[in-house]
């Protein structure tokens, strides 16, 4: 039987009132009161040792990666009920969300969608499913099944390959079968055998230009080359050193040490020199599309970490009021969608104050972010979206710790991603994708929501907890999670961006820093516009190639050389 502060208080007044020692009353009030503070200490520890406990898990989770399966996978029920309690209910104090960009999705959300068995072990209605039986996603249709293949691919796959015609080297159509010596031979569809090839991406060659010199007057006279080699450096030979380091993240060194073994050598200082000077058309383009995404409808954004080398010399010089340095990630959705990367000591919620800037449109923007404070800093007028992967990722992480509230979370979430993979594979429209959640997956996350507000309200999960704070996150951020049960064409979560902003995380990774602001401006430039031909499935090569090209039609209309028309306009160019 639990005595609380008030009982034990309680019981020695009414010894005071029988007329017992006063002073043997005042020396038990005063260890009944020690004996409390010493118990709510002990609470206040336990809670600090969970909260740690939890942040533990979590870091182990961003260094090594995701290792919980789905609960039982692998082990049995007793075994993870073991688990849980040796974790004894450790807990921890989650920020209010990962600085660092790149978390993934839940890709793995499916793996709690059904069967769920052990996550609601009290006996009670599993929240997750629908009496209606449209709590689940596809609950009368089966998913399509993928004909099994052997994973290799058809020749029709090599778009970009060269064509080889092979004749028959001894008979032809028309002529007389060798084998019965009656019919007569006819064309079929041609065996197609793909060969591919090897070399570096640089090739030089050396033209040997004959000379002639008068014996008498010294008058020289040249041969004539097959082609303009006034340049020694080519717009392809640019596009492809510009995509090997923003695209593939390769480092200037790297790419001098591959081509001086290969006999091609292009010094650091040279291929830095390249590439800017042919940034020129890029700065065109991305300045457009900056022009477009002020109209746009809906933004995706969140912000990752960079380094620039002139901007921490400024932080140890001039000491300025903000000494971080960001790149910002847009994926503009209109009806060609694109990216844009912004870097600079502004954060995601600066650059869309200026992105927004001159708006002229009177509709009011979506904007889809993760909830960290940088995201949600603007001025600018928005309707909120919040990113759902980052709560089903934070209940994942918790899922040693509080096996039961988290698999049960999960579960529903897993359902509502099954809803949204429903459309996808459907195709759906926007508004037949808002119709389909509105029908499926609003009960869900209403009954998510009406759970996790009856644990906190009837004191089941102690708020100060690493789960009682996950539920609050939850209950704070309800009307921006919700977003996309009312408005057509947002977005579940914001990982869209996240993911190319792993282009950017990894040349940071690779090649350290930028130099200069404009080194890193010219840099989101070019990421910007290989991202957007990589959303589009564009050659970024040739893209990249074909606007140095027509560097001065691009100029006087941008809006005629985007990654989804640029093509229409070649042949025009070669034409004029």
């Amino acid at each position: 039987m639990e005595l609380s502060y008030s009982d034990a208080i309680s019981d020695l007044a009414h010894y005071r009132a029988l007329g017992a020692d006063e002073n043997s009353l005042a020396r038990t009030e005063g260890i009944i009161n020690h004996c409390f503070v010493l118990m709510n200490k002990f609470s206040e520890l336990e809670l600090a040792h969970q909260n740690l406990q939890a942040q533990v898990i979590s870091y182990q989770e961003i260094i090594f990666g995701n290792s919980n399966g789905p609960p039982g996978k692998g082990k049995d029920e007793s075994a993870v009920a073991e688990e849980a309690d040796d974790d004894n209910n450790k807990t921890n104090d989650l920020p209010e969300d990962q600085a660092e960009s790149g978390n993934s999705a839940p890709e793995d959300a499916a793996s709690y969608r059904s069967g769920s068995d052990n996550a609601n072990t009290n006996n009670e209605e599993p929240l997750g499913d629908n009496n209606t039986g449209q709590g689940k996603a596809g609950s009368s249709k089966k998913p399509k099944s993928t004909p099994k293949g052997h994973g290799r691919l058809g020749a029709d796959a090599y778009t970009g390959a060269n064509l080889v015609t092979c004749n028959h080297h001894s008979h032809q159509a028309g002529d007389v079968c060798p084998e019965c010596e009656r019919g007569k031979l006819y064309v079929v569809d041609p065996n197609k055998k793909v060969v591919i090839d090897g070399q570096s991406p640089f090739l030089a060659t050396v033209y040997l230009i004959e000379v002639l010199r008068c014996a008498l007057c010294g008058f020289l006279t040249h041969a004539q080359a097959p082609r303009d080699i006034s340049d020694k450096y080519t717009a392809a030979t640019k596009a492809v050193l510009a995509y090997l380091h923003y695209g593939m993240g390769l480092t200037y060194y790297g790419i001098e040490r591959m081509q001086l073994t290969q006999g091609v050598p292009i010094p650091q200082s040279t291929q830095s020199e390249l590439v800017a000077s042919a940034a020129g058309p890029v700065f065109a383009i991305t300045n457009f599309l900056q022009g477009v995404a002020k109209e746009a409808e809906l933004v995706i954004q969140d912000d990752t970490r960079v380094k620039i080398i002139e901007l921490i010399q400024e932080n140890r010089t001039k000491n300025p009021k903000r000494k971080g340095m960001y790149t910002t990630g847009f994926v503009v959705k209109t009806e060609h969608p694109f990216v844009l990367f912004i870097s600079g000591r502004q954060h995601a919620g600066d650059n869309f104050d200026d992105l927004m800037s001159g708006r002229l449109s009177e509709t009011i923007p979506v904007r889809v972010a993760d909830a960290l404070n940088a995201n949600s800093d603007h001025q600018a007028p928005a309707e909120q979206g919040k990113c759902n992967a980052h709560a089903f990722r934070k209940f994942r992480t918790l899922m040693s710790l509080f096996p039961e509230h988290s698999s049960l979370a999960m579960h529903i979430y897993g359902q509502v991603y099954d809803n949204d993979a429903h459309c996808k594979s459907e195709d759906y429209t926007p508004e037949q994708r808002l119709v389909y959640h509105q029908s499926h997956s609003a009960p869900l996350m209403n009954n998510l929501f009406s759970w996790a507000r009856a644990q906190l309200n009837e004191r089941k999960v102690e708020p100060n907890s690493a789960l009682g704070r996950l539920l609050g996150y939850l209950l704070n951020h309800e009307k921006e999670l919700t977003l996309f049960l009312r408005k057509a064409g947002v977005p579940i979560d914001s990982n869209e961006v996240e993911r190319l902003l792993k282009e950017m995380i990894r040349y940071r990774k690779r090649s350290l820093f930028f130099g200069t602001c404009y080194s890193a401006c010219y840099a989101s430039a070019y990421m910007s516009v290989i991202a957007t031909c990589h959303m589009h499935q564009i050659d970024a090569i040739d893209y990249l190639t074909q606007l140095q090209i027509n560097e001065h039609r691009v100029w006087q209309d941008p809006g005629r050389w985007l990654p989804w028309n640029y093509r229409d306009q070649i042949p025009i160019a070669q034409a004029a």
